[in-house]
């Protein structure tokens, strides 16, 4: 008899085993950070989990490992696989920190990547104003007025928008800080509660007065005004959107 222990997210329908082992991942990533399956909580056995998903033992069992790399579970030896604590779940792998943001009513993981985004974003934008180049700086400048145009249509100014910061981060020369900003930047943009509802005329132009004065603090080579312009800039727009939706 099939046990069915309510782990899907929908109805299984037939894949090809790579694409099954891979499903099977994501569901039960999604039981373990929805809370559906308590943290020291024991997961069904491989026989009910073979039945739920329908999938073999060798499917469950690389899924298993899979979820104990991510430091979701904790698998022991015939005495079966518990939920691990949150503590020692991996918080940069993409499937979790995307399944975090999902159940995220309280707006807490996404306030922490807002606040890590304003650590990182901040400090790039001091160093680019440092860094910059004459030639660099006054790039700036048509982004700037292209924004400006565009703040009577929300799609193409939140397009500028990724442009603008990308430019920054790129004008400070590290890579890395610009890759892990623009990964961080995709997993929060995923997310309803952060992007909120459509931007404002109105608000659009507060952003825009950001923009502008982080775009005028690296023009100048002034990398306090530059941090400060961006950390206000960055906060204050996630002020705005919390309390739009709240």
């Amino acid at each position: 008899m099939t046990t069915n222990v309510g782990l899907r997210k929908g109805e299984r329908v037939p894949r090809r085993s790579l694409r099954l082992a891979t499903t099977v991942v994501e569901d039960l990533i999604d039981a373990v950070v929805s809370g559906r399956l308590p943290v020291g909580e024991a997961l069904p056995g491989e026989q009910a989990l073979c039945d739920e998903f329908g999938v073999s033992r060798i499917v469950i069992r690389e899924a298993l490992q899979s979820l104990q790399q991510r430091g979701l579970v904790i698998i022991r030896q015939g005495h079966g696989t518990v939920v691990a604590p949150a503590t020692q779940w991996n918080p940069m792998d993409d499937d979790v920190l995307d399944a975090r943001i999902r159940h995220d009513d309280s707006l807490t993981v996404l306030t922490d990547l807002v606040h890590v985004r304003v650590a990182l974003e901040s400090e790039l934008a001091a160093v680019a104003a440092s860094r910059r180049t004459d030639e660099q700086a006054a790039g700036l400048q048509p982004l700037i007025e292209e924004l400006g145009e565009a703040v009577d249509d929300p799609g193409r100014y939140l397009d500028l928008d990724l442009k603008f910061h990308d430019a920054v981060l790129a004008l400070s020369g590290n890579d890395i800080g610009r890759a892990i900003a623009a990964s961080f930047h995709g997993h929060a943009r995923s997310s309803s509660r952060y992007s909120g509802s459509t931007p404002t005329t109105e608000q659009l132009r507060h952003a825009q007065t950001g923009h502008s004065a982080i775009a005028a603090a690296i023009e100048a080579g002034d990398p306090e005004a530059a941090r400060a312009a961006m950390r206000t800039h960055i906060l204050s727009a996630w002020h705005i959107k919390t309390h739009s939706t709240h």
